[in-house]
């Protein structure tokens, strides 16, 4: 009995040995594994981190309080079922004693935290028909443009943008190479631009502050918020200085700036200097300069004047009076010239960790007035039309295709604590931006549309022959990627897909890249109505395209925030004593 027991356990150590061995190999052949799909995903190698690290250690002890680099632990929003909105306290305007030290507690805020990037796999069809599109995109401009600021579909050669080339496309698609896993693209355009644009930066002559800011600005800083390149923090640092020159030139800045001497010249909408503070302050939270955020925050204070004394619904036109300080009275538009100052009223409250709750009321003040002065309905089918106030109070039922933004913003703010009836109006609002699509017979959306709110038996929509072009605006595929992460509703993905094909259809080019088109009322629209790929469609419409057939993981809404440019930034978590 005893050699029985001992020849068992003889038997059993070999068992065990064996196991042990099998297991090791296993765990082995999978670590290889792993570690190679890691090569193809988002997550930061050791020294990317370090790298990031690193730039808040440049910052002076000043600066910035000690804080700690836990990471966040919000998980990402569900998609089975749409999120129950926080409970809120609704605190007033900031009081002026605490604003006196409201940068520098945002500025003090800890570094982002790179372990909350997700995993970037292509796990769906649709989503990988989005990186072949931009694959199809980045192969005209790389061919036939590269380095310079877009592709010219007209000539297959390329453009630039007022004769100061700033190579937009490249910088502005940065974090959609990088986050769609084009892996040897992102390094090759990083490095093209570490070898290359400090020059352009130093070239004399006059740049757009607002597109410079939000399309170059912005690129470096989600790209390095991604990749942790410190080449492109320190882009982003120059190019930050040159532009911020700009914002003193006069009360409200002007549209142009030269980023060597820094002069300013040419009238700037409402849009223009209200709707590069999320790139200025990102940019000072990464680099300790408070300045930065100083100067763009000024400027909203400015405007929050001119609502308190004259537009007290927080409605406001787009034309600026720029040497005197102030907006001249005029038609109310969501559209061009306005948008994105809405959007940024959120995001920078949002970016803040909802510290700054100035513009959580800006914000809610102004989507009020939305409501009521600005939402009308079609005759026939009850579409509803968010439209423009007339000086007279008449209510004109138009829609810019950059009106299309809208549903987004108010589902984002909805799954941040608005009311509900924020994501019933955007909700109403997308399904009328999707039939600017459908109603067309290209399927692709023009420029602007108008609408019959008064006739039952007339069309919901029509369209003038002059706006019958679209030039791949990103707006409508915006809110459906943000609309379908807020609901898991399927219909939004389905949409997107009529979309993207009309896309494929009409706009594709046998060299590569993409065009713009004309008459898109029509079942063969023309190619060639603009001569630029705009950098938009790689840097926006191609990257919703993406994020819509995407896992809720994929740069989650809970994480980041996407400035009015689509680039990514990371928000930064509340304290826990701090109010929303």
């Amino acid at each position: 009995m005893v050699q029985i027991t001992r020849t068992s356990r003889w038997f059993i150590g070999i068992g065990c040995l064996c196991l042990c061995v099998t297991f090791l190999v296993l765990r082995s052949s999978q670590l290889m594994e792993i570690s190679t799909a890691l090569r193809h995903e988002s997550s930061l190698s050791a020294v990317a981190q370090q790298q990031v690290k690193g730039a808040a250690g440049h910052l002076k002890s000043g600066d910035r309080h000690a804080v700690d680099d836990g990471a966040a632990t919000t998980s990402p929003l569900s998609s089975s079922a749409s999120p129950s909105p926080r409970v809120h306290s609704h605190a007033s305007e900031t009081d002026p004693v605490v604003a006196t030290t409201l940068a520098t507690a945002i500025l003090a805020i800890r570094p982002p935290s790179f372990s909350v990037l997700p995993s970037l796999v292509n796990d769906t069809i649709m989503q990988a028909k989005s990186v072949a599109a931009m694959q199809w995109a980045w192969k005209g401009y790389r061919t036939y443009a590269y380095g310079f600021d877009s592709l010219n579909v007209q000539t297959m050669g390329h453009a630039s943008a007022r004769g100061h080339d700033m190579a937009l496309t490249l910088v502005d698609s940065l974090d959609t190479l990088y986050i769609m896993g084009m892996m040897d693209e992102f390094n090759e355009a990083v490095e093209w631009a570490e070898t290359n644009m400090m020059a352009k930066h130093q070239l004399p002559g006059h740049v757009s502050l607002f597109e410079t800011t939000i399309r170059a600005l912005g690129g470096y800083l989600s790209a390095y918020t991604l990749s942790g390149r410190s080449s492109l923090l320190a882009l982003a640092d120059d190019l930050g200085t040159r532009l911020s020159r700009g914002l003193n030139g006069s009360a409200l800045p002007l549209a142009l700036v030269d980023l060597v001497d820094g002069s300013t010249y040419q009238s700037s909408c409402l849009a223009e200097f209200t709707s590069i503070q999320l790139e200025f302050k990102y940019l000072a939270r990464l680099t300790g300069k408070e300045r930065y955020f100083t100067l763009v925050d000024d400027i909203m204070d400015k405007v929050a004047n001119i609502v308190e004394t004259k537009f007290p619904d927080g409605l406001l036109p787009s034309s600026a009076d720029n040497a005197g300080g102030t907006l001249f009275r005029g038609r109310i538009s969501i559209g061009a010239s306005a948008d994105s100052y809405y959007e940024y009223l959120l995001k920078q409250w949002l970016l803040s960790g909802k510290r700054d709750t100035k513009y959580r009321q800006r914000y809610m003040s102004a989507v009020d007035g939305i409501r009521r002065k600005l939402i009308t309905y079609t005759a026939k089918s009850n579409w509803t039309v968010l439209g423009e106030l007339e000086m007279s109070g008449r209510l004109h039922p138009k829609m810019d295709h950059l009106v299309c933004f809208v549903p987004g913003m108010l589902a984002l703010g909805y799954i941040n604590g608005m009311p509900s009836w924020h994501l019933d109006l955007a909700k109403e609002l997308l399904h009328t931006c999707y039939q600017m699509y459908n109603q067309m017979e290209s399927k692709l959306a023009p420029e602007i549309s108008h609408f019959d709110i008064k006739t039952k038996t007339n069309a919901d929509i029509y369209v003038n022959p002059n706006d019958a072009f679209n030039i791949l605006r990103p707006e409508t595929v915006e809110s459906l990627a943000i609309l379908y992460r807020v609901t898991g509703n399927e219909t939004y993905r389905a949409w997107g897909k009529v979309i993207f094909d009309a896309f494929e259809t009409h706009c594709k080019l046998d060299e590569g890249g993409y065009s713009s088109v004309n008459h898109v009322d029509s079942a063969a629209p023309t190619k060639g109505f603009t001569s630029d790929m705009e950098s938009f469609f790689t840097a926006e419409t191609l990257k919703y395209f993406y994020l819509l057939y995407s896992d809720q993981s994929v740069v989650p809404l809970d994480k980041f925030i996407f400035t009015t440019e689509a680039h990514p930034f990371l928000i930064e978590m509340p304290s826990s004593d701090t109010k929303a």
